[in-house]
């Protein structure tokens, strides 16, 4: 919104790409997020906050095959954020799950909080 242009030549972005990266190293795992309430006026104590990646490697021993489809199947996701300054709003195509091809280790979840119409 400021008039800001940034530039990068080619031969930098092909060098510093994420796709590039993650084929030359393995990446290491960023812990899924942590709710900590100091103080709570309410009732119950119920919350949708899981270990995903546990989740999904228990889903891989009991059921392999769901596993594979959700690490397969491309779907379309969406995310939308508005702030006072500023919205953000990025669509794509993917698999729920995605592993390494090299050795299957599991690396990233795609996860959206909203209810389907």
């Amino acid at each position: 919104p400021d008039g800001h242009v940034s530039k990068y030549s080619l031969s930098w972005l092909a060098k510093n790409s994420y796709e590039g990266r993650k084929k030359a190293t393995e990446q290491p795992r960023v812990p899924i997020q942590v709710f900590h309430c100091l103080r709570h006026e309410g009732t119950g104590g119920r919350t949708l906050l899981v270990d995903g990646f546990y989740a999904a490697e228990k889903l891989r021993q009991r059921s392999p095959e769901k596993f594979e489809l959700l690490c397969r199947v491309p779907i379309r996701h969406e995310y939308i954020e508005n702030t006072d300054n500023h919205q953000n709003h990025m669509m794509g195509v993917g698999p729920v799950l995605n592993v390494y091809s090299w050795n299957n280790e599991l690396y990233m979840i795609r996860y959206a909080d909203a209810e389907i119409e």
